[in-house]
């Protein structure tokens, strides 16, 4: 199958392959996904420091508490994450945009920016390094402008995939961590790039392995 993640669907998509998950997966896309990261901010350091005491299979009702905060917010409340979700689709981000997470999540993500990898939740593996040398058609799409995932943070993909396998797709300053999928031009800028960059890749779903 071809798999197209953003964000973390596309962390998910780097463990999969990393845990020979290559076979059943034709080619992938990464949107915004960062694979090395920066120590945390003061807030999230915190927030961080409070899920080391919380029990594992706790989840944190992310989805509820925005939606009070939406209540109060204002499209503008996305400016950081995006410069081209318009009208309606930023009410709408801000009110479906979220689900909750779990504390071993939020856990693994804080040991990703201790140890600046993208790593296991016991820290011992790090899934960059198991995909080095794969073959896998990979293409890989990040903006400098995107806070979350900048050139730096996404990168390292396509230097440590095989010769050939990955290709690196630097959209134009502007563009920021939801605008690759919710942007007013989405549609017309990044969507079709990926669906020709699939389909050119359609007759490796049906090779024989």
């Amino acid at each position: 199958m071809h798999w197209v993640g953003h964000g973390l669907g596309g962390q998910c998509l780097i463990g999969h392959l990393a845990s020979d998950g290559g076979s059943d997966i034709a080619a992938g896309v990464l949107m915004s996904t960062p694979v090395r990261f920066q120590p945390l901010k003061a807030t999230a350091r915190r927030i961080a420091a409070v899920a080391k005491h919380l029990p594992e299979g706790w989840r944190v009702p992310t989805r509820l508490i925005h939606e009070v905060l939406t209540v109060a917010s204002h499209p503008a409340d996305l400016a950081h994450l995006s410069s081209r979700i318009e009208g309606p689709m930023a009410r709408s981000m801000l009110l479906e945009a979220t689900t909750d997470l779990s504390v071993g999540l939020i856990k693994q993500m804080a040991g990703w920016h201790t140890s600046g990898q993208l790593t296991d939740r016991e820290n011992r593996f790090d899934y960059l390094e198991g995909i080095r040398g794969r073959d896998t058609p990979i293409m890989v799409m990040a903006s400098a402008t995107d806070i979350l995932c900048d050139l730096d943070a996404a990168r390292p993909v396509v230097d440590l995939m095989a010769d050939g396998a990955a290709q690196w797709v630097e959209l134009p300053r502007g563009w920021g961590h939801l605008d690759l999928i919710a942007g007013a031009d989405a549609d017309r800028v990044v969507f079709p790039n990926i669906l020709a960059w699939l389909n050119q890749r359609r007759d490796c779903c049906w090779e024989a392995r």
